[in-house]
C-alpha cells in the first residue's frame, strides 16, 4: 500500500495545488482500515488497523484531488511516495528523502491504470494484493510503483 501525491517534476514543489485540494476520499480509506495522516503538501504517514483485509484486487482511491492538469498515458510523472507493508514495516519513504520519484505511467499504467487522469496536486492511497504487487506472497509492499524505473 502506497500513498501518493503528485509533484512538479521541475521544482520538486507541489504543483496543482495539493495544500488546497479537495478532499473527497477519506471514508473510502477508513472503511478499508487504513489511516493517512500528515498535511496535504507534507509528509503523508500510513497506519493499517488490525482489522484491515489485504486487497484481493487493485484499487486507486483519491483521497484528496489536486487542480493541476491531469495524469495522461504518456506521462512521466514526480511523486512523493510513502509506502507500507502488511504487517506494518515502511521500507519507503520519498518525503523522508527528501526526492521525489519520476515514474513512467507507460510503463506503470498496467499495475496501476486508476492513476491516469488524476491531476496533479492529488494524494492517492494505492492498494494492491501483494502477489501482483511483486510477484511475490504477503510481507510485500501492497503497490506496482516501480520507482524511477
Amino acid at each position: 500500500m502506497f500513498v501518493v501525491e503528485i509533484v512538479d517534476g521541475v521544482s520538486g514543489k507541489i504543483s496543482g495545488g495539493s495544500a488546497s485540494a479537495t478532499m473527497e476520499g477519506e471514508e473510502a480509506v477508513s472503511q478499508r482500515g487504513i489511516t493517512v495522516s500528515g498535511e496535504l503538501g507534507q509528509p503523508a504517514k500510513l497506519s493499517i488497523g488490525a482489522d484491515a483485509a489485504q486487497p484481493t484486487k487493485s484499487e486507486v482511491i483519491v483521497l484528496a484531488r489536486g487542480s493541476g492538469p491531469a495524469i495522461k498515458e504518456n506521462s512521466t510523472a514526480v511523486m512523493n511516495i510513502a509506502g507500507n507493508y502488511w504487517d506494518g514495516s515502511q521500507p519507503s519513504n520519498t518525503w523522508e528523502k527528501h526526492a521525489a520519484e519520476s515514474i513512467n505511467m507507460a510503463q506503470a499504467q498496467q499495475s496501476v491504470p486508476g492513476l491516469i487522469g488524476v491531476p496533479e496536486g492529488s494524494r492517492i492511497v494505492v492498494l494492491m494484493p501483494p502477489v501482483q504487487a511483486t510477484g511475490q506472497q504477503q510481507g510485500v509492499p501492497g503497490v506496482g510503483l516501480r520507482h524511477g524505473r
